[in-house]
């Protein structure tokens, strides 16, 4: 309650909301609740399936369990913008019933010399850039009027927003080959995934229909890709496994298809938690551990989006008559080494020189990193076929359930 002085005395009147005209409330004392809310953003998703490289892929005789997002640490031992990994492909790779395999090598009296065979090599450029970001509060008068410590608000604000970034960064890189801070560093131009499932069976994005959801025969599908392809997969107690992320649009659909749901109601153990895939839990359909977030793009042309500075813009792809990019989703399927990020400083926190006289506080994080896709090119050949068998992008027609209803604003 405020006091406003009249001609016959004193009377009290309620203080006004901001939005309001008054000119009787500005003696009134605000109390401040001091508890500082923060707009909802998405959780950090990837962490739980970071891990140091280990390579091998996993022995004929054994198996390897390896993580999905790979880190090599060489840059911070020694100086350079680019980690070079190397891949090894056999020979020996012919379809094991074909006429063609079984006739590799030498019997009887035939020469071995000079008809010997020879490893093909591969090579990944893993480069790294420098990326930061800082928040500035201010001293004297505003610090005076705010319930809150700008700095510690700032610092964590900071913080917080690192780690996102890193997070938000690898879907980046499964669309586009490269993190957006090496895009942006080095001015280059999206690089499209070498793998593209168009929904059941179709052979290009412009025939995804209505008919290609993500259910239980989807996922049929994509099991017998992972086994076929030889794709690289986690291996988690002794059973070979891969992810699958999608959007909240397709788990919908893929929650509607009874096959699913009994098969996840009845997972034994119940409960048991997923050492990697732990977004997950439970919820695997023929070896893929399916999992969910708002951030799997819509169909986009990342890979002609080019950058110099800042990246340009990404396109909504060409689709076939009948069906909107915005009603298709690019999934995306992982097994081990599907990404690989290379350390050259990780994230510290820097505090800003210029204060004019303590006035301006200053927060900033500083990392150097870079994360690429795992499309492994021919070493010593001018072809620019890549191979990757770690990941593919899902393409799955996934219409927004609640189209009536607004969105909240961001």
């Amino acid at each position: 309650m405020s006091l406003a002085y009249t001609a016959v005395g004193v009377r009290q009147v309620t203080k006004a909301q901001p939005s309001a005209a008054s000119t009787s409330n500005f003696l009134t004392p605000s109390v401040w609740n001091k508890i500082l809310h923060e707009k909802v953003v998405n959780k950090l998703f990837w962490k739980s399936m970071i891990g140091s490289d280990k390579g091998g892929e996993g022995s004929i005789e054994q198996d390897l369990t390896n993580y999905p997002i790979v880190e090599k640490t060489d840059l911070k031992k020694d100086n350079g913008d680019t980690i070079v990994m190397g891949l090894v492909k056999s020979p020996f790779t012919y379809d094991e019933t074909t006429i063609t395999r079984m006739n590799y090598g030498e019997v009887g009296d035939y020469q071995l010399v000079d008809n010997e065979s020879a490893p093909t090599y591969y090579y990944l450029h893993v480069p790294i850039a420098l990326y930061r970001l800082a928040i500035a509060s201010m001293n004297g008068i505003t610090k005076q009027r705010s319930p809150y410590d700008q700095k510690k608000v700032a610092t964590d604000m900071v913080s917080r927003e690192m780690a996102k970034w890193l997070d938000d960064g690898i879907f980046w890189t499964f669309y586009g080959g490269y993190s957006p801070n090496v895009w942006r560093q080095q001015g280059l131009t999206g690089v499209a995934h070498p793998n593209n499932i168009y929904g059941k069976n179709k052979t290009a994005l412009a025939d995804v229909d209505a008919n290609d959801v993500l259910d239980a025969d989807m996922l049929e599908r994509l099991g017998t890709f992972t086994k076929v392809n030889n794709m690289s997969p986690v291996v988690i107690d002794g059973v070979e496994t891969f992810g699958l992320i999608v959007h909240p649009y397709g788990m919908k659909t893929l929650r509607a298809d009874s096959l699913v749901m009994d098969a996840w109601q009845l997972a034994l153990p119940s409960g048991k938690a997923n050492p990697i895939f732990t977004r997950a839990g439970n919820q695997r359909y023929a070896n893929i551990y399916v999992m969910e977030d708002n951030r799997i793009s819509y169909a986009k042309d990342y890979a002609v989006a080019a950058s110099s500075g800042d990246i340009g813009t990404v396109n909504d792809a060409t689709m076939g008559s009948g069906i909107t990019a915005s009603d298709v989703r690019m999934n995306i399927l992982i097994g081990a080494n599907a990404v690989a990020r290379g350390w050259g400083q990780e994230t510290t926190m820097a505090s800003r020189k210029e204060d004019d006289y303590g006035l301006i506080n200053g927060v900033a994080g500083i990392v150097i990193y870079g994360d690429r896709r795992a499309d492994y090119a021919l070493a010593q050949s001018a072809t620019t076929t890549t191979y990757n068998q770690s990941s593919a992008l899902v393409y799955t027609h996934s219409v927004n359930p609640n189209s009536n209803v607004s969105s909240i604003g961001m």
